[in-house]
């Protein structure tokens, strides 16, 4: 699923993130193989690791994953650098050991490979704009991306 969590006051950022870890919960842990495979990425807007809204959002078992905590996450950022922001996320229910909190139902059918970044498209797309003017024409934010295998 994608969201879009409200950029909002943090007090309401952090109940939006509750509710909705709340709500992955309980749709991953329907009995069915198809429930269980929920993988939730979009801009959280979850301002930095540990935060309230951090803690709000990995409550209920979700798991974000280290290896897209130093990438950058903005075309406004410097090439290759992290701006310590977390607002963009990839996030699913573990049953892997270093998962931020316990989750009881069943997990992901899929294996995360630890493989992830980010991809700098400014280089590669409307050339003729300024990285503000791209801004409003693609985005301000650089897409995410994990690997995962199969259980099999």
């Amino acid at each position: 699923m994608t969201l879009h969590v409200i950029w909002g006051t943090l007090q309401h950022r952090t109940a939006e993130l509750s509710a909705i870890a709340e709500w992955l919960a309980t749709w991953a842990g329907e009995p069915d193989i198809w429930a269980s495979d929920v993988i939730a990425l979009g801009d959280f807007n979850i301002d930095r690791h540990g935060s309230e809204r951090w803690e709000a959002f990995v409550s209920t078992g979700l798991t974000l994953p280290w290896e897209l905590f130093d990438v950058p996450r903005s075309i406004f950022g410097t090439p290759g650098a992290s701006s310590g922001k977390f607002y963009d996320q990839i996030a699913w229910f573990t049953d892997q050991p270093g998962s931020d909190a316990a989750f009881d139902g069943p997990p992901l059918s899929l294996r995360y490979q630890h493989r992830g970044g980010s991809f700098d498209f400014v280089p590669h797309v409307f050339q003729e704009l300024t990285k503000q003017q791209m801004s409003h024409r693609m985005s301000d934010h650089l897409p995410l991306w994990v690997e995962f295998s199969r259980r099999d």
